[in-house]
């Protein structure tokens, strides 16, 4: 599992031991405080790191030792300050605002998602059958199916609410390979389990189980079990 340790100012690599309950640190990149920030991070199908970059259109690609083997840019004429970035296979998927882009591991475009309910995309997730894009701003998460061309809302656009159904401030997503859909609504301090077609399955607090109010950052570490972290790794076991 990769971190990005805002406060720290460096990239952390963990293994895990004992289905999560023991960590181990295996390295840790520090980055220069005068250049670019790194604020996303997705595993690609060789298990290489791509690490996205505040203000920047460069993605880093580092392998599982800490070595930079390679940078591509992807829409050199983006500026996002808050880049989205999540990989599967052999997609990509960047989300810069109010788009965001299905790209192919070489970041070539195939795909753009445009809708105009989009307003603060930060962060993404992807399997081989859906996209799910979480806007924070729009207290909505847009779910779009690769196979149908289908799209989806889940949360009332636009409206801050508590409840299933409602989301307040949306942050991480993941998906599994069950597409389980996962969402951390930070506003009302919930973990929401959904359906692709939008269906709310249940919500779990997030207040003490994964980190607090402070915690924006949701992924999968296997089937079954969700990190959170946000200054510490959380584990919540979810079956």
């Amino acid at each position: 599992m990769c971190v990005i340790d805002s406060s720290n100012k460096a990239l952390k690599y963990f293994c895990f031991i004992d289905r999560g309950s023991t960590w181990q640190l295996k390295w840790q990149i520090p980055w220069p405080t005068d250049g670019p920030i790194p604020y996303n991070v997705a595993v690609t199908a060789d298990n290489n790191l791509m690490v996205a970059k505040k203000l920047c259109a460069e993605i880093e690609i580092i392998d599982l030792r800490g070595n930079k083997i390679d940078s591509a840019s992807w829409l050199s004429y983006v500026s996002c300050e808050f880049p989205g970035l999540a990989a599967a296979g052999d997609l990509v998927i960047l989300t810069n605002k109010n788009c965001a882009y299905l790209c192919d591991k070489n970041l070539k475009v195939r795909k753009i998602l445009y809708n105009m309910l989009f307003q603060n995309l930060h962060y993404a997730a992807l399997n081989g059958n859906f996209i799910i894009l979480s806007d924070q701003s729009a207290h909505c998460v847009f779910i779009y199916s690769l196979l149908h061309d289908e799209k989806i809302t889940y949360g009332t656009t636009g409206t801050s609410c508590d409840g299933p159904g409602k989301l307040c401030h949306p942050q991480g997503v993941c998906i599994d390979s069950f597409n389980n859909i996962f969402v951390l609504d930070l506003g009302n301090k919930k973990i929401h389990l959904i359906t692709p077609q939008g269906k709310c399955v249940s919500c779990v607090s997030a207040d003490h189980d994964v980190g607090g109010s402070t915690s924006t950052v949701l992924a999968l570490v296997q089937d079954g079990y969700l990190v959170n972290h946000c200054n510490t790794i959380n584990i919540l076991k979810l079956f």
